[in-house]
């Protein structure tokens, strides 16, 4: 295999290893906040409704602010794809011509031509 063969397979592989990577980072590991029984209430009461309500209010915003971080590391793992997957692309290109050296001829070839008006 050729210099520009060996580099564009390398390419390609660190390509996949971006996409595994961009996996990893989505859905991750979080932990309950609060314990909720069969019907989804909170477990916790205290003797006076405003500290229940309270503590409610706090649990709620913990969730959306967990939601969010998942939310974002979501977004983060599909962007750390969609970099892989053009990394491949890019370098499967280069691959193929590195092998079938006509097709990068004929594409040079095409680009010094101009077009007849």
């Amino acid at each position: 295999m050729k210099a520009k063969q060996k580099t564009s397979l390398i390419g390609v592989i660190v390509g996949i290893v971006i996409i595994i990577i961009g996996f990893s980072v989505m859905n991750p590991e979080t932990y309950l906040l609060g314990e909720r029984d069969a019907l989804g209430s909170l477990v916790y009461e205290y003797g006076a409704d405003f500290y229940t309500d309270i503590y409610y209010l706090t649990y709620q915003v913990g969730h959306q602010v967990q939601q969010g971080y998942v939310n974002i590391c979501n977004a983060i793992g599909w962007l750390i794809i969609c970099l892989g997957a053009i990394d491949i692309c890019y370098f499967l290109v280069k691959t193929v011509e590195a092998a079938v050296p006509e097709i990068g001829k004929a594409q040079t070839e095409k680009q010094d031509e101009l077009p007849d008006l």
